[in-house]
């Protein structure tokens, strides 16, 4: 069981018990200290095992004991993070890849009431304007409702406002993600806990349905063109989400934006739904991404992941235990609107992969996705410059047998780049541009290490 802890992270042994279950087929956590996981899922656990005691506490908001970083690259080409550490937010920037990162703000100290679970990380943008929005997300209450607080700079991070709430609607709001919007501004969306008959809009089909009757939440968005002071009307799209797994967001060069989660279908078949928001209507589109058939009365915790080329594809990667496939998969769509391609299972089902990310530059589109082999953590990435059709071999880019964050792939300065945050190393950024070209279809190719190429892999912040 400790393998399978180390794998999973603080959330999952310092969490509530009833999530033991999801724990066992390999549903990670995120590197959380005190993370409490959502209460009403323990229908999920199908047993339950002591949780082993807590690690030394890293007290202090220095990244070093950060438990999730976010790393957001600007116009302008300054690399920014926004991490959670000792239940404070912070918030920094990072000049050069094997520089110290420079602490800018702590933007609050909700303390324990921090959401900090398995899929929850604060949030950064900034806009074409050089305007700073940074958004988390603090529970206000033991049964895990939540809301989502805000915080900008309009000096380029030398100061920041105090924060603010993102909605003053009194039901529970969570998961923020936080896009910039082509060059009108800024794109939130979040979960949002209130009933179909609250809000300034509502999903086709609603009218009449009881108060409250509807399991899980409802995806929610808004949009500012002023760097977060003011968002427009609250929009809300068609259907329920899963209301602990959070949300994967891209924006194409069409303008249209696209939201990627976990929606609820009859039969509580929890797949993965795609909400296209077409720049010239105000009327969201929903679309399933695949029939994975995951009956679940309750949350998974575990997000997917969402990247448009510049080709016009749309590509999604996902975490599924359905009747029809279970794993990591991966599947395209050609172009906005267009049915998705059969899925394709990703990395040796033995290794159980998960956590998958995605980014799209350049002509080439990046997968990196984590992997537990019983005794470490891999994060293993493969790459595609011609649309799916050939694959580098999978590689490794880095391991630890401890707890950890999930990756996160960035471009910065012409290269593409993986950044991980570990107990063991700290925060490390890991240059993957320089792979070995695609060679004919492989799956799960024998990986090795990343060799360090010129002046990279980096390794910057946290302990060594």
């Amino acid at each position: 069981m400790r393998a399978h802890l180390l794998h999973h992270g603080f959330a999952g042994w310092l969490g509530r018990l009833g999530c033991a279950w999801l724990l066992a087929i390999g549903v990670g956590a995120a590197l959380a200290h005190g993370a409490p996981e959502h209460a009403g899922h323990a229908a999920a656990a199908k047993g339950s095992t002591p949780a082993p005691g807590p690690q030394p506490a890293c007290e202090g908001p220095q990244l070093a004991c950060a438990t999730a970083v976010t790393p957001h690259v600007d116009l302008n080409g300054r690399l920014w993070l926004a991490w959670q550490a000792a239940g404070q937010v912070v918030v920094g920037q990072l000049d050069e890849p094997q520089a110290e990162p420079r602490t800018l703000a702590v933007l609050d100290q909700p303390g324990r009431q921090l959401d900090a679970g398995a899929d929850a990380r604060p949030q950064i943008v900034v806009d074409a304007r050089d305007r700073v929005v940074v958004a988390w997300s603090v529970f206000k209450d033991r049964r895990w409702n939540a809301e989502v607080r805000l915080s900008r700079s309009i000096d380029g991070g030398r100061t920041f406002s105090p924060p603010v709430l993102l909605s003053d609607d009194p039901h529970s709001q969570r998961f923020p993600l936080l896009m910039r919007d082509g060059q009108r501004g800024v794109l939130a969306a979040w979960l949002d806990k209130r009933p179909a008959d609250v809000g300034a809009s509502r999903e086709p089909g609603d009218v009449g349905k009881p108060t409250g009757a509807a399991p899980g939440a409802r995806v929610a968005f808004a949009r500012s063109a002023d760097g977060g002071q003011s968002w427009s009307v609250v929009g809300f799209g068609p259907g329920r989400s899963c209301e602990c797994c959070r949300l994967a967001g891209a924006v194409g060069d069409d303008g249209e934006a696209a939201l990627l989660h976990r929606a609820i279908f009859p039969g509580s078949e929890r797949d993965h739904a795609l909400l296209r928001l077409p720049p010239d209507t105000p009327v969201p589109v929903l679309q399933r991404v695949a029939q994975d058939r995951w009956a679940l009365e309750g949350c998974p915790h575990h997000g997917p992941a969402l990247a448009r080329d510049a080709q016009g594809r749309t590509w999604a990667a996902w975490f599924t235990q359905g009747q029809v496939r279970q794993g990591l998969f991966l599947a395209q769509s050609a172009r906005p609107g267009a049915p998705f391609s059969e899925p394709v299972a990703i990395g040796d089902a033995a290794r159980q992969p998960g956590r998958p990310q995605l980014l799209a530059d350049a002509g080439s589109l990046w997968l990196a996705w984590k992997t537990f082999d019983g005794q470490a953590v891999e994060v293993r990435w493969r790459r595609t410059d011609d649309g799916g059709r050939t694959w580098s071999p999978d590689q490794v880019a880095a391991r630890t047998d401890g707890p950890s964050d999930h990756p996160q792939l960035l471009r910065w300065r012409g290269a593409t780049w993986l950044a991980w945050m570990t107990r063991d190393r700290g925060w490390r950024l890991l240059r993957l541009s320089g792979a070995p070209q695609p060679q004919a279809p492989a799956s799960s190719s024998p990986a090795e290490a990343l060799p360090p190429a010129s002046g990279a892999p980096g390794v910057t912040g946290g302990a060594r």
